[in-house]
């Protein structure tokens, strides 16, 4: 019998025990990051940190983007590049911790705040602390991260993350280095909880700011079902956040989280509802790409609209007269792509999505609608282009589509 002869390293890889492999084929642990807060509510900064605990070299270096004006005082080991718009830290191979300041008030219109800091509540996006930032890894790299919040005494924290021991779990499956996200409220606060179809909803304001939390906790009951028909993987949580002057009056939503000012009503006189439009945003996950922000937009206002009429909150004739008077407001819009899509181009848009939901009805007969469109955004969690959003409902019509956003989309 002819015997078998193995190459040298065929030969050594079987010998190895079960489950082993050469070290160089091996993926690298998870390293571990760690984000620091440390609110200093008198002096309207946060000091932040980021640590990295690591042993096999796993992060080479992090790019952080930031407004110099806003983020200063970088320090900590390796090498710290400040460039015009960045921050560049070299990791040391064996980890280490990066801190700087923040300054915490950020006016987004006039005198109102996005982001703002008294001496008993501050009300801000993490973002806000913990700029974007991307990192050089091995290659398989991937974070286990978390935060850790110290507050002045006697402060609560609201926010969209899971608690674990003394610091919250920040996780994010479609990112390869973790950082938290969304929106938190830190302070001397009034907070009501309940669980609805399954998502803990927790919303939360100042103290000294009365918002109406239970009537807004009775429009999710009614309403959030009716969303929770059209989307899987709907949260298992949701936090929101409201407060008075001097915050922005208007509605803005994060991952897991939005921010609604106390004055807005539940459902407004056009028979829309600004916190239902934020749902529909927190829940889709989609983001405006270029000259796309109409659609984004106008998919939120008509699906708070749909939420409304589906669950009896509002009757057909309601939802009908509100439709009609959208289509006036939004009558005179030349262009919907080349600029934020806000009031008569949200209501243009809105025109559109309706008609687009009637003609993908009539196509497949009724067996698919723009919920299918919706559901397939909301897989993706992907940027919202035109182009792509034309694909998606050309798919779901099972027909070419491109007739009707020529004719239907105005664009100036």
């Amino acid at each position: 019998m002819r015997r078998l002869r193995l190459p040298r390293l065929a030969l050594a890889l079987l010998l190895l025990p079960a489950g082993c492999a050469r070290a160089e084929d091996a993926p690298p642990e998870a390293y571990e990051v760690e984000y620091g807060l440390r609110l200093l509510p008198d002096q309207g900064t946060a000091q932040a940190s980021i640590s990295i605990e690591q042993d096999q070299a796993q992060v080479k270096q992090l790019t952080i983007r930031i407004d110099p004006k806003r983020y200063f005082d970088f320090e900590g080991p390796g090498k710290i590049e400040l460039l015009d718009d960045a921050v560049e830290w070299t990791v040391p191979a064996n980890g280490g911790k990066l801190t700087y300041v923040v300054r915490i008030d950020h006016v987004r219109d006039e005198a109102e705040y996005d982001a703002h800091v008294t001496s008993s509540w501050a009300l801000f996006r993490a973002e806000d602390i913990f700029p974007p930032t991307s990192a050089r890894t091995e290659v398989g790299a991937v974070s286990k991260a978390t935060l850790r919040v110290r507050l002045p005494p006697r402060w609560e924290a609201a926010v969209p993350f899971a608690k674990s021991a003394r610091s919250y779990v920040i996780e994010q499956a479609h990112r390869r280095l973790d950082f938290p996200k969304g929106w938190m409220l830190l302070g001397d606060l009034d907070i009501t909880t309940a669980e609805i179809e399954g998502t803990k909803i927790t919303i939360a304001s100042p103290n000294d700011h009365p918002f109406h939390a239970e009537d807004v906790m009775a429009l999710l009951r009614w309403n959030l079902p009716e969303l929770r028909k059209i989307l899987q993987g709907f949260p298992d949580r949701l936090l929101i956040v409201g407060a008075q002057d001097p915050m922005w009056r208007g509605g803005l939503s994060g991952p897991g989280s939005m921010y609604v000012h106390a004055a807005r009503p539940l459902i407004q006189s056009d028979g829309t509802s600004p916190i239902l439009h934020e749902l529909t945003h927190v829940v889709t996950h989609a983001y405006a790409g270029p000259q796309s922000d109409w659609i984004v937009e106008g998919l939120a206002e008509l699906y708070s609209l749909e939420m409304l009429r589906r669950s009896g909150t509002i009757d057909e004739a309601r939802h009908r007269r509100t439709l009609e008077r959208l289509a006036r407001r939004g009558s005179k819009v030349r262009n919907v792509t080349d600029t934020e899509s806000r009031g008569a181009i949200t209501a243009r848009a809105v025109t559109i999505l309706h008609a687009l939901d009637e003609r993908i009805r009539e196509a497949t007969e009724g067996a698919r609608s723009l919920d299918d469109v919706l559901r397939r955004l909301a897989v993706e969690r992907d940027e919202v282009t035109e182009k792509r959003f034309r694909e998606i409902a050309s798919d779901v019509a099972g027909q070419n589509l491109d007739g009707f956003f020529d004719s239907e989309v105005p664009r100036g």
